[in-house]
């Protein structure tokens, strides 16, 4: 029994034992694997300030062995950098990258394994950069990419992987430049897209996989002959921005651009004839097309069609002939800038009431009414302001309060770019003028009644001095009790009437 029962009591035992054993050797191995992950991690990652010198880049290989992932921004700059060996591990950066006034710098070489920048890149100012080779595994910037005023830089090849830019992409001021075909596999910017002040750069091949991007600048390219590069580009939610390009002549490889969400502007592109490029555009906020000396083909399809819709704001101005002015572009869309339906006039009461129709306008400021007694001589009686831009009917009307008893009327139809043209001529013949003027002779006191006295009148002396002016008959007598007697002349409308003044 005591036997039995002391094999019990060693097996119970030998069973907590090892419970306790085991449970102990899980918390060891935690922590172990911990202790082991944390040095990994450590030994995976690391922190840098701003490199200044080549010393300060070498030591960094030699003092960050393990290290693949820099957390935070990275600025090089110095005097002596001539290479980026010492960055040879690093995989990825979780800030910006800044590479500027490097002047012994010849290319990107000891950056070949970064895949991933999680910031922006910029590469400025590097006076001896010939190329960005070195780059070459970099695949994704998750902010913007700024390449400005590299004087020696040639090509950007070396960026070849590039697939993806989370902002804008800048190409700027680098006077030697003459291709972007590293950018390739880039199909859209969701910032702007600027190439610009590149004066040996001829084409834009390498750009021709993006379909968006938020605005595009393409100016001050002393030598790009064309937009091919630009083909697959379909919408811009900003702006479309074409200027000082001097060999640009049209402006084919645009011809998949369908909208642009607030304005395309063309301007000072002193080679350019045509608009032609702008097949599949459909919708723009604002166009303005201005200041291209040799532009007189701008009424293209997809142009009239827009300028027809009403729902864009168009300036055309300063361009050749053809493409000068607004009233130009409405021509050689076959479009008059006011569609005048009718003109005519009637006598009334009141006076001769004018009544105009237009079916549309464009750009119309509005119209000035001109009226003469013989259908010779005109003169401007009032100004009636347009509608600008109607697709719809409008009604106008004037109303003549002193016409002649036979009035010749026209309009004089004017452009905001100044531009007229004059209405067809009408006449109103008028009834004759029912006027009253009592006591004639006048001892002290005249009443004038009419038929209308919403009309305007005078009364002058013999010797042609006005003694009253109104726009309106009085409604009242009128005291005559300190002129000098004598004959006075009353003219009401067209027609005068002799007065004599007798005062007791």
């Amino acid at each position: 029994m005591v036997a039995r029962w002391c094999l019990e009591v060693t097996s119970l035992a030998i069973n907590e034992l090892t419970h306790i054993l085991i449970t102990n050797m899980k918390k060891i191995y935690l922590l172990i694997s911990i202790c082991f992950l944390s040095q990994y991690v450590n030994a995976q990652t690391c922190n840098v300030s701003d490199f200044t010198s080549q010393q300060q880049l070498d030591n960094f290989k030699i003092q960050n062995p393990g290290c693949k992932t820099i957390l935070g921004s990275v600025t090089i700059t110095g005097a002596d950098i001539t290479n980026l060996n010492g960055l040879s591990n690093i995989t990825r950066i979780l800030g910006d990258v800044t590479i500027i006034n490097n002047p012994t710098l010849p290319n990107m070489s000891g950056l070949d394994a970064l895949t991933d920048i999680n910031g922006r890149l910029t590469i400025n100012d590097n006076s001896l950069l010939l190329n960005v080779d070195g780059l070459g595994s970099l695949a994704n910037i998750y902010d913007g990419i700024n390449i400005e005023a590299n004087p020696s830089l040639t090509n950007l090849s070396g960026l070849q992987s590039l697939s993806y830019v989370n902002s804008y992409l800048r190409v700027v001021y680098n006077p030697v430049l003459t291709s972007v075909e590293a950018f390739s596999k880039i199909t859209s910017v969701t910032d702007f897209l600027s190439v610009g002040a590149n004066p040996k750069l001829e084409s834009l091949s390498g750009l021709h996989n993006i379909t968006t991007a938020s605005s595009v600048s393409i100016a001050l390219n002393d030598k790009l002959l064309n937009l091919d590069g630009l083909r697959s580009l379909a919408r811009t939610t900003g702006y479309l921005y074409i200027a000082y390009n001097p060999l640009l002549t049209n402006l084919q490889g645009l011809n998949k651009l369908k909208s642009i969400g607030y304005y395309l502007n063309v301007t000072n592109n002193n080679a350019l004839t045509s608009l032609n490029g702008l097949d599949s555009l459909e919708s723009a906020s604002q166009i303005q097309i201005q200041n291209n000396a040799n532009l007189s083909e701008c009424a293209t399809r997809p142009i009239c069609l827009i300028r027809l819709g009403n729902a864009t704001a168009f300036y055309v101005a300063f361009n050749a002939t053809g493409c000068n002015s607004m009233g130009e572009l409405a021509t050689g869309c076959g479009l008059l800038p006011v569609d005048l339906v009718s003109f005519s006039g009637e006598n009334r009461t009141e006076g001769n009431v004018l009544k105009w129709v237009t079916a549309s306008e464009i750009n119309n400021k509005g119209f000035e009414v001109e009226r003469s007694s013989n259908g010779k001589l005109f003169q401007k009686i009032a100004f009636v302001e347009g509608n600008t831009d109607s697709r719809q009917a409008l009604n106008y009307s004037f109303t003549d309060l002193a016409p002649y008893a036979l009035t010749y009327y026209r309009l004089k139809q004017i452009d905001w770019d100044g531009t007229s043209t004059y209405s067809k001529m009408v006449f109103v013949k008028g009834s004759k003028q029912v006027v009253s003027v009592y006591p004639n002779p006048s001892h002290g006191r005249l009443t004038i009644r009419a038929q209308n006295q919403n009309q305007p009148y005078s009364i002058k002396n013999e010797q042609g001095i006005t003694v009253i002016k109104s726009p309106v008959l009085p409604d009242k007598e009128i005291s005559t009790k300190s002129w000098q007697d004598g004959i006075y002349f009353l003219t009401v409308g067209s027609e005068v009437f002799k007065i004599l003044v007798a005062n007791d």
